[in-house]
């Protein structure tokens, strides 16, 4: 066999060497957790009431793909008549803050939903009776933007319940892009109907203005949220 053949031959056996090494590194199954990755768990809600049949109840959780994580509950007082509120926590960089109460502190508020989004957006959504008005319903949501260190609550419906008794709760969502949508469940007088509200981004334009003959530069578009 000549010079050429024999490097030729070389040449040939690497290559197919390499595409078998490829394919059974392809082919190679993936490992299955063990289920032993669980941490431990973590109480996170504060012991509030010496009831146990009061103190921190119904209860939601949302993460996205960074781990930052939002998780509410509802707060039930050992006090007849309440008040009854939504307690939060989040957990950032593997570790859960302080929980705090994030609806106000009167009244009853109830069925907490939460999201978090791609872009660090968080919600919490509940519904609210004011105990003045039997039977007067509002659904309220608390929303935190990334660039923003406090949270904003706004009253998005109210309705006077009636119909059959059924629970409200108020499911919440957030894309990519930081809106938040929220639902939930009202009595028109007739039959139950589920409603809808979206939270987004407007953009307010400026006119540029005339001051002593000479015309001010065109400020930059600002963006503010709005539902």
């Amino acid at each position: 066999m000549n010079t050429w053949a024999s490097r030729l031959l070389a040449i040939a056996t690497l290559v197919a060497f390499a595409t078998f090494v490829a394919g059974a590194a392809i082919a190679k199954p993936k490992p299955v957790p063990s289920g032993n990755g669980w941490s431990a768990a973590t109480a996170i809600s504060g012991i509030n009431q010496p009831d146990p049949t009061r103190g921190s109840q119904l209860n939601d959780v949302a993460v996205n793909a960074n781990g930052l994580t939002i998780a509410a509950w509802d707060q039930f007082t050992y006090t007849t008549g309440g008040p009854y509120t939504i307690g939060a926590a989040v957990q950032s960089g593997g570790r859960w803050g302080a929980p705090f109460t994030i609806s106000g502190t009167t009244g009853f508020s109830l069925t907490p939903r939460v999201a978090v989004g791609a872009d660090g957006t968080m919600a919490v959504s509940w519904t609210y009776q004011d105990p003045a008005i039997p039977n007067r319903q509002s659904v309220r949501v608390a929303v935190k933007p990334p660039s923003s260190p406090t949270w904003t609550t706004t009253t998005l419906a109210t309705f006077t319940t009636g119909g059959v008794s059924i629970v409200r709760p108020t499911p919440v969502a957030i894309d990519a892009a930081g809106n938040v949508t929220v639902a939930w469940n009202v009595w028109d007088g007739t039959r139950n109907v589920v409603e809808t509200a979206s939270e987004g981004w407007v953009v307010v334009l400026f006119h540029a203005a005339l001051r002593f003959g000479h015309r001010r530069p065109l400020p930059q578009p600002r963006r503010e949220r709005s539902w």
